[in-house]
């Protein structure tokens, strides 16, 4: 329950300019939110797993829930709803990717362009720089879902570490930037974070990365370990240090 709070306060925060009085509504809508998914995932895991424990756990299908069941039109069900969790998780990702291109635009790190916005402030071009990366990144690991998922699995690591240490910093009022001012809680603010924090690390100790990052066949997955190199190295320091620099 900790995790899953780090990435969506993540997410939502990303979006908070979308909000109608957002220091009122993002503290109710992140719990709220976090409930009803909670709710949903735990009912439809115990489910499966009272109905074909042996099937689940032993399944080597993309949609592991879809194995508890042996009837085509259930498994196919199933598997339908993955597929359309999987354009919810595209709309999210249209809020807030793009949101971060223009961020970074307005700040310098990026080319002016990407924050330019329409009629109606909607920032198209970071919109298409979102669309390119999500279509080109499927097509360089060839539509591979090991692939992929190993991208969104480091993704999710690092993201689970740096909002917990985030929250604490603004906690604590050193924040280098100036915030709105809000309401502070220790138990949300410090105690949440702070064990979102050692369970993220825990998780990233007992993942598996010799095996993620591996192929099949016993090689070494290049474009996984390129990737990460490029998304969380190199491309990080081409942006931060130039404009460390001109700042």
């Amino acid at each position: 329950l900790i995790t899953p709070y780090c990435m969506l306060s993540n997410t939502a925060a990303t979006a908070a300019s979308e909000f109608e009085n957002p220091e009122r509504n993002l503290p109710r809508a992140i719990p709220l939110a976090i409930g009803i998914v909670m709710a949903i995932y735990v009912g439809v895991v115990t489910i499966t797993m009272l109905i074909n424990p042996t099937g689940v756990l032993k399944s080597t299908e993309p949609v592991i829930l879809a194995s508890a069941f042996t009837n085509r039109w259930v498994k196919g069900l199933i598997v339908l709803g993955a597929l359309l969790s999987m354009f919810g998780i595209n709309v999210a990702a249209s809020f807030s990717t793009p949101r971060i291109f223009d961020a970074l635009s307005e700040k310098g790190m990026m080319p002016a362009v990407i924050s330019r916005k329409n009629s109606r402030g909607v920032p198209v071009v970071a919109f298409v720089c979102t669309a390119a990366v999500a279509i080109l990144i499927p097509m360089a690991f060839g539509y591979s879902m090991r692939g992929i998922m190993v991208i969104s699995s480091v993704s999710r690591f690092l993201q689970f570490l740096v909002v917990p240490v985030a929250v604490i910093v603004f906690f604590l009022g050193r924040a280098k930037m100036p915030v709105h001012k809000a309401h502070r809680n220790v138990v949300t603010d410090v105690v949440v974070p702070a064990i979102g924090l050692a369970a993220s690390i825990f998780l990233m100790v007992k993942f598996d990365w010799n095996g993620q990052f591996s192929t099949a066949g016993g090689g070494h997955n290049w474009f996984a370990i390129w990737a990460m190199l490029i998304g969380y190295v190199i491309l990080p320091l081409v942006l931060y240090i130039p404009w460390k620099l001109g700042a």
